[in-house]
C-alpha cells in the first residue's frame, strides 16, 4: 500500500494540479468572456444612449426653430394688427378731412352756382332791356338778336320767348 501510495501521489498530484490549472484557466478565460460580453454591451447600451440623446437634441432642436418661428409670427401679427390700427386711424382721419373738404366744396359749388344765376339774371336782364330799346324803335332784327342771346343764357325764361314770338311776327 505505501509503495502504491507513494507512487501514485505524485501523479494524482500532478493531475490534480493539471486539472485545477485547467479549472481556473477555464474560469479566467469564462470571466473574460463575461467581461468582454459585458464590455460590448456596455459599448452597445452608450451607442443606444448616444443615439436617444442625439435623437432628444435633434427633437430638442426642432421644438426650439418651432417655438422661434411661432414668437415671429407672434411678433409679426403684432406689428401688421398694430399697422392695421395706424392705418384705420389715419384713414378716419382722412376720411374726416375729406367730409371737411367736401362740404367746403359743396358750399363754394352753391356760391358760385348762386353767383353763376345773379350774374346770368342781370344778363338776361340787361339783354331783355336793349331788346325793348330796338323795340321801341321798330329795329326787330337787332332786338331778335338780343333776345336770342337771352335765350341762350335762360331758355326757360317766358318773357325772354314770347318777345322772340313777338318780333318774329313783327318783322315778317
Amino acid at each position: 500500500y505505501e509503495i502504491s501510495h507513494d507512487t501514485l501521489v505524485e501523479p494524482v498530484k500532478t493531475f490534480r494540479k493539471k486539472r485545477m490549472e485547467e479549472a481556473e484557466r477555464l474560469r479566467r478565460e469564462q470571466e473574460l468572456e463575461d467581461l468582454r460580453r459585458r464590455e460590448e454591451e456596455a459599448l452597445r447600451e452608450a451607442a443606444e444612449e448616444r443615439r436617444r440623446k442625439e435623437e432628444l437634441e435633434k427633437a430638442f432642436r426642432e421644438v426650439q426653430r418651432q417655438r422661434q418661428r411661432a414668437r415671429m409670427l407672434v411678433v409679426t401679427v403684432a406689428i401688421a394688427f398694430a399697422l392695421a390700427m395706424v392705418g384705420l386711424v389715419l384713414a378716419r382721419e382722412q376720411r374726416s378731412k375729406a367730409i371737411e373738404q367736401q362740404e367746403i366744396a359743396n358750399v363754394a359749388l352753391q356760391r358760385f352756382l348762386n353767383e353763376k344765376a345773379a350774374k346770368e339774371k342781370t344778363q338776361v336782364e340787361q339783354l331783355l332791356r336793349e331788346a325793348d330799346t330796338f323795340i321801341l324803335t321798330d329795329e326787330w332784327f337787332f332786338a331778335l338778336e338780343k333776345l336770342k342771346a337771352a335765350a341762350i343764357i335762360d331758355s326757360t325764361n317766358q318773357e325772354v320767348k314770347e318777345k322772340i314770338r313777338f318780333c318774329e311776327q313783327q318783322s315778317k
